[in-house]
């Protein structure tokens, strides 16, 4: 296929932000605002930028819509490209993601991210993987757990060595995880394999976690009772 070049900037550039009283997966508005995420009404869209790696350009777009039979649509005729290429930064870590959405969750829980456009970015994701390799970043697999997601799994099994950090179960993916339980959570639960060995960032927000606090008041509440009790 042919495809045309474009850079979308000047028509982004135009673009409102997303109205305030929208709600996206319980992420702060602020988060779609830094990545650029602006508001369509003709289409009652999205507009999603796929900025090149230096954030001067726009040469990829996609649109995620509220309305009609269609959830998202790309930019026609231009070139796919990965979502998130500016978080490319040779010699650390990047977790690989399908979909904007996850990415944009991962970005709300500060873990370096890049997103696939759908699960048919099987080429893509091996040509990212051979860059990444050249440049020394290691990648993180945490795609959604179905089976559109083993297809980028895939994709990687062929060209590169990875780990894997996918959301956990029962969560499809990284937003219904972060609705589910929070940013404290995913935080957590990413950045354990983000910095292995370190302690997590929320240890309150850990399943089963007491306070020192409630901790004593069980522990005294324990010495009370009688030997029977006991």
């Amino acid at each position: 296929m042919k495809y045309k070049s474009f850079d979308l900037m000047e028509q982004w550039a135009a673009m409102p932000t997303i109205p305030r009283d929208h709600y996206f997966k319980n992420l702060p508005l602020d988060v779609l605002d830094e990545l650029g995420w602006r508001w369509d009404a003709e289409k009652n869209s999205y507009f999603i930028p796929y900025f090149s790696r230096s954030k001067k350009t726009i040469p990829f777009a996609q649109w995620r819509h509220l309305s009609g039979d269609r959830r998202f649509t790309f930019l026609k005729d231009a070139k796919p490209t990965m979502y998130g290429t500016w978080n490319l930064d040779p010699g650390s870590k990047i977790f690989l993601v399908e979909g904007t959405s996850d990415l944009a969750v991962l970005e709300s829980c500060m873990v370096p991210a890049i997103a696939a456009p759908s699960a048919a970015s099987g080429e893509l994701v091996k040509a990212m993987a051979v860059w990444c390799a050249e440049n020394g970043i290691k990648i993180v697999y945490a795609g959604d757990n179905d089976d559109a997601g083993n297809k980028l799994r895939e994709a990687l099994d062929q060209v590169a060595p990875y780990r894997v950090c996918q959301p956990r179960s029962p969560y499809k993916d990284w937003g219904e995880m972060y609705e589910a339980e929070g940013e404290k959570s995913v935080m957590n639960y990413t950045w354990r394999e983000l910095f292995p060995g370190e302690p997590v960032p929320f240890p309150e927000a850990e399943p089963g976690f007491k306070s020192p606090e409630q901790i004593a008041a069980e522990q005294e509440e324990w010495n009370k009772k009688s030997p029977v009790e006991k």
